[in-house]
């Protein structure tokens, strides 16, 4: 029998063809806790929004902020963060961001999520260090990259990516090709 009979028998049957829609698993509690967050939030204006700076890495090892301008808010990481090199990011990409805008910790609300290098004792104690909110940066629920801004950016970014003919050959090339798409 044909494939084209076989899709006849299965429609006949009242079967049809279905793709999967991908979803990620989100624990009842975790649920739970998207919900209360959303709750607790669901009063803020566009003002109060327009405070937040959402952060995050993506796999292309870039860690960035939603900075309005290009080049800002963005470093390159080779290999993996640990809360060593997160501080250090911290230091000079986020203040430098901040310095930009004009901004210290006190004007904004920083998201980070809440990987092992953001909630360490290191982290934590340079975030206090130097004037941030830690009640503010830790209350982010689990399980929740969609609620994160960045999040659309890093995809956007990776699909003009991937519209160049070729891949980057260096790190050079890939750091001027965001450049130019950031």
């Amino acid at each position: 029998m044909s494939i084209n009979g076989i899709r006849k028998s299965l429609r006949r049957n009242g079967l049809k063809s279905r793709r999967k829609v991908k979803t990620n698993f989100v624990s009842k509690t975790n649920k739970r806790l998207r919900l209360a967050w959303a709750k607790k939030h669901k009063h803020l204006t566009i003002a109060d929004w327009s405070r937040w700076v959402f952060s995050d890495e993506t796999r292309i090892n870039l860690w960035g902020s939603d900075a309005e301008s290009p080049g800002y808010g963005t470093t390159i990481i080779e290999g993996s963060i640990n809360s060593g090199l997160y501080v250090d990011i911290s230091k000079t990409s986020l203040n430098d961001t901040l310095e930009h805008f004009g901004k210290t910790p006190s004007d904004v609300r920083f998201q980070q999520d809440g990987a092992t290098p953001h909630t360490s004792g290191i982290t934590k104690q340079w975030f206090t260090d130097n004037g941030f909110n830690l009640d503010e940066i830790m209350d982010w629920p689990p399980q929740s990259p969609d609620l994160n801004p960045i999040e659309h950016v890093w995809h956007l970014l990776k699909l003009r990516l991937n519209k160049c003919p070729t891949r980057p050959s260096t790190k050079e090339e890939l750091e001027r090709r965001i450049n130019i798409q950031w």
